[in-house]
């Protein structure tokens, strides 16, 4: 398993207060995979940060995939439009 940190920004769009938004577009973005499999996530007036565990990857591959996630997830889901992806990095092993 790997975990990557992840940041939106918001920019002029309205701030979401649940996190579970959030969670809940990231976890139908990776619907069709199954590789997310928990992602925490914190919500502020500037957008949302959280950790994304992402499962069965290389660590190139996962990296992609997670930026692909959460770029998919801010493209789909109507309550994250206007929303950017400002950091996608990789977590030291636990």
């Amino acid at each position: 398993m790997r975990l990557f940190y992840f940041a939106m920004n918001r920019g002029a769009s309205r701030p979401i207060n649940d996190p579970e938004v959030v969670s809940k577009a990231l976890q139908q973005a990776d619907q069709s995979r199954g590789a997310l499999e928990h992602a925490r996530i914190h919500t502020s007036h500037a957008g949302a940060c959280g950790v994304l565990f992402i499962n069965g990857r290389a660590s190139a591959d996962a990296h992609e995939y997670c930026r692909m996630l959460v770029s998919r997830a801010l493209d789909e889901a109507p309550a994250l439009a206007g929303w950017s992806l400002c950091d996608c990095e990789p977590l030291p092993p636990l």
